[in-house]
């Protein structure tokens, strides 16, 4: 087995140093660092998952009661905001358009 340039784990032989990465998350992304700069082992991935959560948060508080609020029938009749039915002709007549 041969060691991994300046590294805590150990690859097979015939393994290219190049396609070994490591064992751990941490040793992978060391690895994966030399090739690609987004690649950051020492990322604090508990504070960015923190402000994600917040943010959700945060969008269903003002959301949610926005959609409630939208969603609350109109109350422009005063029969089908009191769900009351009607008790003449005369009076449901009224609330047709004119012809």
């Amino acid at each position: 087995m041969a060691t991994a340039q300046n590294r805590s784990f150990y690859c097979p032989d015939e393994v290219a140093a190049t396609d070994c990465y490591g064992i751990t998350g941490r040793d992978v992304l060391t690895s994966l660092q030399a090739k690609y700069d987004v690649a950051d082992p020492d990322l604090d991935v508990g504070a960015y998952m923190g402000w994600l959560l917040l943010v959700a948060a945060s969008y269903q508080l003002v959301v949610l009661p926005a959609t409630v609020l939208a969603a609350r029938p109109t109350q422009s009749r005063s029969h089908e905001a009191t769900n009351q039915p009607f008790t003449s002709v005369t009076e449901a007549s009224a609330l047709l358009p004119e012809q």
